[in-house]
């Protein structure tokens, strides 16, 4: 199979952008850019084919997609795919609207049962696996993490792919008297935009154990596997010390483990200090191929941010602070993981990945050692 179109992931302050990575290089589709801000995302759209935009907070990835001029990308004849605050950001493209807006906070609801986007405020059945029946009659599994109900009968030309079909085992659900938005509502989309393509899908479908929901997305986009030993077997030039890079998110991922359950609030979104240790834990077994392979880029003014948002990223810190360390080690990340790929598509053997026990479906770590209690930062929620 010929190479396919260069890939761009929108690798913003978030963590799930390391699912985006990890299905491209599972299909062996390695010719693919990590921006981590607007300037760099529109200096990755140059060119690229394919935009995949995963989770974060939907204003700040609807405020980078406009700075990037992306909509002007996607006229001009590219593909998108957005999912969860991906498909809430690019939505408005198409005048897609969703069922799941709400009026008001559920009464007496668990706090994640509902957040804020940029239109207003929506609700959250069930969080986890969700049931999916495709178009043709597929039955898939995909993880919801505040992901829309989709109306299909909104924008032009807009085609449903497919519907939810209901909480899977193993889901929470956290509205019971709402599940009617979880039976036959559209989950997938798509339609065309100028002369681009957009899907919106609500549920990751990208989500690493989520394997039949991939491929049947890879089918959608015309992506399939690509012959990994193709590549060329050049050695990677520009070798650089590696090892204040991996120690670094090292100490990120310890302490963010340790942080238990700790949340904090910014923008629209409530984060998890677990978040950003799945984060650092996806990055760092990256970061430690390259240093036994060679490193291929030069991070001496991420290493020192890193470094110092790292020294403060204590249990005891403010909002801010841990603020700082998401952004950091997803800036870090998106560099880490460009180099990486760089690596790939110059000869590098893929390396094994795991997944660590510590962490779950969500991509979240398990709770620390209790020797730090459970508390939120900035906002009252568990």
């Amino acid at each position: 199979m010929t190479a396919g179109p260069r890939a761009v992931v929108w690798a913003g302050a978030s963590y799930s952008w390391t699912w985006w990575a990890d299905m491209l290089e599972d299909l062996g589709w390695l010719d693919a850019t990590f921006p981590t801000d607007p300037a760099g995302l529109r200096a990755g759209l140059d060119g690229a084919g394919l935009l995949l935009v995963g989770g974060g907070d939907a204003s700040v990835v609807s405020d980078a997609l406009d700075r990037a001029r992306a909509r002007h990308w996607l006229d001009a004849g590219g593909t998108a795919v957005g999912t969860c605050a991906g498909a809430y950001a690019m939505r408005r493209w198409a005048g897609v609207r969703v069922l799941n807006a709400a009026d008001a906070e559920p009464r007496g609801a668990p706090a994640r049962a509902w957040s804020r986007c940029a239109e207003g405020l929506v609700v959250h059945v069930a969080r986890g696996p969700v049931r999916l029946t495709t178009a043709d009659g597929r039955r898939l599994v995909a993880h919801l993490y505040g992901g829309p109900v989709l109306d299909g009968a909104t924008g032009t030309g807009v085609r449903v792919l497919s519907r939810y079909d209901g909480a899977a085992e193993g889901a929470e659900v956290l509205l019971p008297g709402h599940r009617p938005l979880l039976d036959g509502t559209p989950a997938v989309v798509a339609c065309g935009v100028g002369r681009g393509r957009l899907l919106l899908s609500g549920p990751h479908l990208e989500h690493p154990d989520c394997g039949a929901a991939r491929a049947w997305l890879a089918g959608q986009l015309g992506l399939g596997p690509i012959d990994a030993g193709r590549r060329p077997s050049r050695a990677v030039a520009g070798r650089a010390r590696g090892d204040p890079l991996l120690a670094r998110l090292s100490e990120v991922r310890r302490t963010a483990i340790s942080a238990g359950d700790l949340t904090w609030s910014s923008g629209d979104r409530t984060w998890s200090a677990q978040r950003v240790a799945a984060m650092a834990d996806a990055v760092l077994q990256r970061a430690s191929a390259l240093r036994s392979w060679g490193w291929p880029l030069e991070a001496r003014h991420e290493l020192r941010a890193l470094g110092h948002v790292a020294g403060r990223s204590r249990p005891a810190s403010t909002a801010v602070d841990w603020d700082a360390v998401l952004l950091a080690t997803s800036t870090v990340g998106g560099r880490v993981m460009g180099a990486y790929f760089e690596a790939l598509r110059a000869g590098m053997p893929r390396p094994a990945r795991r997944r660590p026990s510590r962490l779950r479906a969500e991509g979240h770590c398990a709770a620390g050692t209790g020797r730090t209690p459970s508390r939120a930062m900035g906002v009252a929620r568990p």
